[in-house]
């Protein structure tokens, strides 16, 4: 008899935790795919939307490759924490990394109103979520919530790639700004901040590590174990990554972009912003700037 109950109880507990991709009937959805706007792809950042989820609306992803924020701004839902199912409701974001199992479902007789965004697993940045199981934290969702509709709404109106470029850097400004709590390395995370806030400024190794307050070894070391290269290898990923926003996003000259991003040699710029992301400034500007201006 006692085997039984025990075979009973697995199946329930298998069939419960099975991988399910279920939206249903009740629930409206309103979403801003993969590859609708260049910029997204600066970021690693996948598809985004919203949902107003109801009656048999639930996800359980077994092992996703990618990073999945869910943050909750009306009604009622259950997440998945350690294999157990907990209440998400307004103002709970809920963050998980790529690998490990994770779920969400609505509650019979509730509505739940969510922002959803999924990222790309971090290959040469900072991990958006540290550790390795989902988190559920108290979040201020409404610079995100206003961020995300106003990618949707110009999405759905009049497209323009200037302006999603825009919507897209505010978007994801917030995810890190409410994501930040949950990650491992603080001090690393905090100095990131303060480089990518002034990229013209001639970074050095040493300056770097005066910021973060540590050594210069230390640095190498902790950015080798978090990013797998070297600081001022990272200080050049951010650079390329805010020249291909502004590339997209604005008609400005490429040696003006090439100043503002700490080159002062727009030869030596172009020759990096090539090998790092595999064209030249001008080739990733062609195919993707709108008809509202030209370089």
């Amino acid at each position: 008899m006692l085997f039984l109950l025990i075979q009973v109880a697995m199946s329930k507990f298998h069939i419960d935790l099975a991988e399910i991709h279920q939206i249903g009937k009740d629930t409206n959805e309103c979403l801003v795919p993969n590859g609708t706007v260049a910029q997204m792809a600066t970021y690693n950042m996948r598809t985004v939307g919203y949902s107003d989820a109801g009656l048999d609306y639930r996800m359980i992803r077994r092992n996703p490759n990618f990073v999945h924020l869910l943050v909750c701004t009306g009604g009622v839902g259950h997440v998945l924490i350690d294999g157990q199912w907990v209440i998400c409701d307004a103002g709970k974001g809920y963050f998980a990394p790529a690998g490990p199992m994770h779920g969400f479902k609505t509650i019979p007789g509730q509505r739940w109103s969510i922002l959803w965004m999924f990222y790309g697993a971090p290959v040469d940045q900072p991990a958006l979520i540290a550790g390795d199981k989902p988190l559920l934290l108290n979040v201020d969702y409404r610079a995100l919530e206003l961020s995300l509709k106003g990618l949707h709404l110009e999405y759905s109106s009049d497209a323009s790639p200037m302006v999603m470029a825009q919507w897209v850097d505010l978007l994801h400004g917030y995810v890190l700004a409410i994501t930040r709590p949950a990650h491992t390395y603080d001090r690393l995370w905090r100095l990131w901040e303060r480089v990518n806030a002034d990229l013209s400024a001639p970074w050095s190794l040493d300056q770097l590590a005066e910021e973060a307050a540590i050594g210069p070894e230390q640095l190498r070391r902790l950015c080798l174990a978090s990013l797998g290269h070297s600081p001022m290898q990272h200080v050049a990923h951010l650079r390329m990554r805010k020249a291909a926003s502004l590339l997209i996003a604005t008609p400005m000259k490429i040696s003006v972009i090439a100043q503002l991003v700490g080159y002062s040699n727009p030869f030596a710029f172009s020759n990096t912003f090539r090998r790092m992301m595999g064209q030249s400034p001008s080739q990733f500007r062609t195919p993707r700037i709108s008809n509202e201006f030209r370089d």
